[in-house]
């Protein structure tokens, strides 16, 4: 009888020496919380960024026969961090607040379930480890696109990279790529520091190779995509931004009697204004803080006086016009608009009726208010609209009366890409600087701004301003510092300055590498919660002055997202071990 000698099987890294605990993914994911709270506002400790997802990446990593398991508790510890996050929801929307929770944690779960899936069918198919420095970036990014923008409409905040806007030269290659091309590097490094570790059963040698090619790529993007100083000496746009601090309470049910008292508080802050600037500036108010109905033209056309009160009247119509002919400078206003408005005679009583109604930016000079205005197109979710319902109105209806808040879902989307063309200087109404107005939420809509910016390859537009109500904040800074730090992103990639008038602040004038230039009203305690007013003589860029990603838009991201949703379907099907086909060796059992 022959002795054979048997060979043994190779060390399977996806059977686990010994279970591990289940608190200790629940503490990856309460770690990784924790090191995003930090890195993003109101603390601000960006370089934290750089390690917030090695906590996942570890958890990940785990040998483990169940990865949905591991997932769910990583879930469960990534909970905290967004009820911290979104706590200022509360007040918006009870019944939406740990929904929305719930959904963002899952992100951190969906991460390593894909990553330990992946890992679990690599080895049982006796197939080498994926490193982490490629196999991180692109689930991480490939999820980050899919939430920002694909998901309830999209919801691009809190991105991995979003805190490096601290470090201008770390940001550059967003204007080659896009802010998702960052959050690729930052994710990639955290996978190479996790290959360096060991966790991924790689060569350690892997780890430190991988760093360095990143941070050639880094380097030579940056490099590549470096913009131009903004530019000193040359034309510049004079501002006097108006911030106002009306509480979003007031802000919903806005009586007639405190929006005549907020009218005189608007008044005094735009004459104070146009005092602390020459007459070439332009004045801006924040999202809808005009207290009528509608400012359209068509307003004109509706007989006066209307004996509703204030607010059914045009009497707010005339002051504007007053007070603009009073200051001088031209004027950008938020406010609303109406399509068909009419007054209907009815036994009960006159009443308005209209087609539709938009969230809108208007443009007021002395030929008075200009009838070409701009309609919000990205309306926000759960804000404004709710995503898909509003196709069903009574499925919408019931929505709203399980947890709106007292919102209303009425506004309709804007189909233009409004450029407002404002003269630099009275003495030369010909030397014009184009300016888009993103309204609140658009301006964290990458591809939003870029349509607003560039008309295909080329850049009509100097400016940004982005109109906005940040009231629905309340008291949490974490929110509107969220906010502004997402907004900045879009001057980096567009290579374009943005001025921010925002209701309870943070107000701002950022330059067209993301950098603010000033922020919160002048010689006020803080920039936030406070009505003020700022001013700031903007930089313009060079007319000739484009970007690719402007040029171009968000290829990179789409890429990663098709490539991310691809990738475990490939690894499924070469690793068919891992899917119970017979006859397979080295199964986990």
């Amino acid at each position: 009888m022959t002795n054979q000698t048997k060979t043994p099987l190779p060390k399977n890294p996806a059977t686990p020496p010994a279970t591990t605990p289940w608190w200790t993914f629940t503490l990856a994911g309460l770690a990784y919380g924790l090191l995003t709270a930090l890195a993003f506002p109101p603390v601000d400790l960006w370089p934290l960024a750089f390690v917030s997802i090695l906590p996942l990446i570890w958890a990940s990593c785990r040998p483990m026969r169940r990865p949905f398991v591991a997932a769910i508790f990583v879930w469960l510890g990534a909970i905290p961090v967004w009820v911290y996050e979104q706590s200022w929801l509360i007040n918006v929307t009870a019944a939406g607040y740990p929904l929305l929770c719930l959904y963002l944690a899952a992100y951190a779960g969906v991460f390593v379930w894909l990553v330990g899936k992946i890992r679990l069918w690599r080895a049982r198919a006796g197939r080498a480890p994926i490193p982490m420095s490629l196999l991180a970036p692109l689930l991480w990014v490939g999820l980050e696109v899919f939430k920002g923008e694909v998901a309830l409409t999209g919801y691009a905040w809190f991105l991995v990279g979003h805190p490096l806007i601290a470090a201008p030269v770390l940001v550059f290659p967003a204007t080659l790529l896009g802010q998702y091309f960052i959050s690729f590097l930052v994710a990639a490094l955290a996978g190479a520091a996790g290959d360096l570790a060991g966790w991924s059963n790689v060569s350690r040698r892997v780890g430190p190779i991988a760093a360095a090619a990143i941070a050639i790529i880094w380097a030579a993007t940056a490099w590549l995509g470096a913009i131009p100083a903004p530019p000193t000496g040359g034309p510049a746009l004079r501002i006097a931004v108006v911030q106002t601090n009306v509480p979003q309470s007031n802000k919903i049910a806005w009586t007639d009697a405190q929006q005549s008292r907020d009218w005189l508080e608007f008044e005094a802050l735009t004459r104070r204004a146009a005092q602390a600037v020459p007459p070439r500036a332009v004045i801006v108010w924040p999202e809808t803080m005009f207290p009528g109905v509608w400012l359209n033209i068509e307003a004109d056309k509706v007989e006066r006086p209307w004996p509703k009160g204030p607010t059914e009247t045009v009497l707010f119509v005339d002051r504007l016009r007053a007070l603009q002919s009073e200051v001088g400078a031209p004027m950008i206003v938020g406010a609303p608009a109406m399509d068909g408005l009419r007054i209907a005679k009815s036994p009960s009583g006159d009443h308005r009726e209209w087609d539709a109604r938009y969230n809108s930016v208007f443009l007021v000079d002395s030929a008075g208010i200009h009838p070409e205005r701009y309609d919000k197109i990205d309306l926000t979710p759960f804000g404004e609209v709710i995503p898909y319902v509003w196709r069903w109105k009574g499925l919408q209806d019931l929505v709203m009366d399980l947890g709106a808040g007292g919102m209303r879902f009425d506004l309709a989307s804007g189909t233009r890409e409004m450029v407002f063309q404002v003269p630099l200087d009275p003495a030369s109404p010909a030397a014009t600087v184009g300016i888009v107005t993103p309204i609140c939420f658009e301006a964290t809509r990458s591809t939003l701004c870029r349509r607003l910016v560039y008309d295909r390859a080329r850049r009509r537009a100097s400016v940004m301003m982005n109109l906005s109500n940040d009231g629905w904040f309340a008291h949490s800074r974490a929110g509107r510092g969220a906010h502004l730090l997402a907004a900045r992103w879009r001057c980096v990639e567009l290579g374009v300055p943005m001025v921010r008038a925002v209701n309870t602040g943070i107000s701002a004038s950022i330059d067209s590498r993301g950098q603010l230039r000033r922020a919160g009203p002048e010689n006020a305690a803080r920039d936030s919660e406070v009505a003020g007013i700022l001013t700031d003589d903007v930089p313009l860029p060079r007319t000739d002055l484009t970007t690719l990603y402007g040029r171009v838009g968000n290829g990179f991201g789409w890429t990663v997202l098709a490539a991310a949703a691809l990738f475990p379907i490939l690894i499924a099907l070469t690793s068919r071990r891992g899917l119970g086909v017979p006859g397979r060796a080295n199964s986990v059992p």
